[in-house]
């Protein structure tokens, strides 16, 4: 599930027919029926002083992790992907990471269990990884490896021009805006080098062949997701993005908000390269904790200080131009899972991942959004389960993967 504000709105649907035929979750049946009885429950709940508000606040950041067990499913999705794909990479850097002497970033990297176990089979080669949150080991790491907690909103990577070999990023499809996609993967290209691969790796979140009450589950999922901005269906537009948007030029319409304490994100590029290297020769973190003062407001329609407006063009990077760079060898590929025991050991391990997901990350968030308290959350999910031995519900997950041209 992905590991990004949030306008809440009810999602009234029709009954929608029994069919013995499968089911796609994104598009099927609709969930009134397990909604009536709940709706004076919902009013109460968002009419309390301050409700709504803290509501929001939680929605746009319920995607990150809040405790350990949000780390532990991290790490297993990690040994789960490695286990579909049998390997870490999709990308043909194999050469890169053998000769040494090279550099990978890892964007939204998590708790680093990926970049751990690449950087410490390959001690020649020099590994980072950026996420918003401090959830990576900050001591007991290999010596070619480093963390900086940096929030990738913020504009422009903190890394100079052409400066990594390979730029992977991965589990963003609920972290991203809609807008925000082209933006970040134009900046990826632009710290990667000549010749050099960017990989992206996302999963569905849409769910085929499922049971009635999964189908509703992932229904109302989606469309709470939807509503902080993300797009569900992110996996169908990735590689068109990594085919046409990159040659663009840089100058773009952004959505940014103004409020009564707006810092603006987009320093310039020596901004950025004097840091890097500055921290770099000092061995310190890139990012120091002033970086989480250095956000973009997020818009609400409960917060009366701030609004959202879309900006005159803003030029991310003057002196980069991304409209002279191509991706060449733009390719893709995917994996299926069935969830459940009929998928086999990834199956079961999928099913894990989703109880940890449910029964944990979204458990203060989606019931509440739904209209029911969390123990007829919890039961409800647990029906759920039940349907994964009738029905052979599955999703995929995604691989793409590029070349920055010459």
């Amino acid at each position: 599930m992905g590991n990004s504000n949030s306008t809440r709105k009810h999602h009234h649907s029709k009954k929608s027919k029994s069919s013995s035929t499968s089911t796609t979750s994104s598009t099927s049946g609709t969930a009134s029926s397990s909604r009536k009885h709940c709706s004076s429950k919902k009013s109460q709940i968002t009419s309390e002083p301050g409700e709504s508000s803290r509501f929001d606040s939680y929605a746009q950041n319920f995607h990150l992790p809040k405790n350990h067990s949000d780390i532990d499913r991290m790490q297993i999705m990690h040994f789960l992907l490695k286990l579909l794909w049998g390997n870490n990479y999709s990308s043909p850097i194999e050469p890169l990471l053998k000769n040494g002497n090279s550099r990978i970033l890892d964007v939204g990297c998590g708790p680093g269990t990926w970049l751990l176990e690449l950087a410490t089979n390959h001690p020649h080669t020099q590994f980072t990884g950026i996420d918003i949150m401090k959830s990576f080991p900050s001591e007991i790491k290999p010596k070619n490896l480093q963390f900086i907690q940096y929030d990738i909103n913020n504009g422009l990577l903190p890394f100079p021009d052409n400066h990594f070999d390979f730029v992977k990023m991965s589990n963003m499809n609920s972290c991203l805006k809609d807008y925000q996609w082209d933006l970040v993967l134009r900046d990826l290209v632009r710290v990667l080098k000549p010749g050099g691969y960017i990989e992206l790796m996302e999963c569905d979140m849409i769910y085929h062949h499922s049971g009635p009450l999964f189908s509703k589950l992932i229904y109302f999922l989606n469309n709470f997701i939807t509503t902080t901005g993300a797009n569900v269906n992110i996996t169908q537009r990735l590689e068109s993005l990594l085919f046409s948007t990159i040659s663009q030029p840089t100058t773009t319409p952004v959505t940014t908000t103004t409020s009564s304490q707006h810092l603006s994100p987009f320093q310039p590029r020596d901004y950025y390269n004097n840091l890097y290297y500055k921290s770099n020769s000092s061995s310190t973190s890139i990012i120091n904790s002033s970086s989480t003062n250095n956000k973009l407001s997020t818009p609400s329609i409960h917060n009366s200080h701030s609004s959202s407006h879309t900006s005159s063009l803003i030029n991310l990077n003057p002196s980069f131009n991304t409209s002279s760079i191509s991706l060449i060898n733009v390719k893709s590929d995917h994996r299926n899972i069935s969830v459940g025991i009929q998928g086999g050991k990834p199956g079961k391990i999928y099913e894990e991942l989703l109880d940890m997901y449910f029964a944990d990350t979204v458990i203060d968030i989606l019931p509440k959004y739904i209209g029911i308290t969390k123990d007829e959350f919890l039961e409800f999910w647990k029906r759920c389960r039940d349907e994964f031995t009738k029905y052979n519900s599955s999703t995929k997950v995604y691989r793409f993967w590029a070349q920055k041209s010459n």
